[in-house]
């Protein structure tokens, strides 16, 4: 199962039906949702490999951003999808969608727990 880490400043109960509303719209299933901490939850879905293109921009449309590691997981997903055979892009494939609140985050909480800048 392959990761995406992602981060916004949207309301939780919102996001949540339109991550959900997005996964369905994309030709994806969410099997199952849990809380991370206070400020983060994750959510494990499948979808037809073909359909990763669709998910990435239902995901955006939502309001993610995604971290370096997230976007290039979802990158390579889109690349593969480019390059494989008409039968092998029905696969499915097995992601989990982890998502950091930052709405109620301070910026000096954020700083305090990075540490002094070099």
């Amino acid at each position: 199962m392959r990761a995406i880490h992602s981060y916004t400043y949207e309301d939780q109960g919102r996001l949540v039906v339109n991550l959900a509303r997005a996964i369905r719209k994309s030709g994806g299933q969410l099997l199952r949702e849990e809380p991370l901490s206070e400020h983060a939850f994750g959510m494990e879905l499948e979808l037809p490999l073909n359909c990763i293109i669709d998910l990435y921009g239902e995901l955006v449309r939502s309001g993610l951003e995604f971290s370096r590691s997230g976007q290039s997981t979802l990158a390579e997903l889109c690349t593969v999808q480019r390059h494989i055979r008409p039968r092998q892009a029905r696969d499915l494939v097995h992601l989990r969608l982890e998502v950091s609140l930052l709405q109620g985050i301070s910026l000096e909480s954020l700083l305090a727990t990075s540490g002094p800048a070099a």
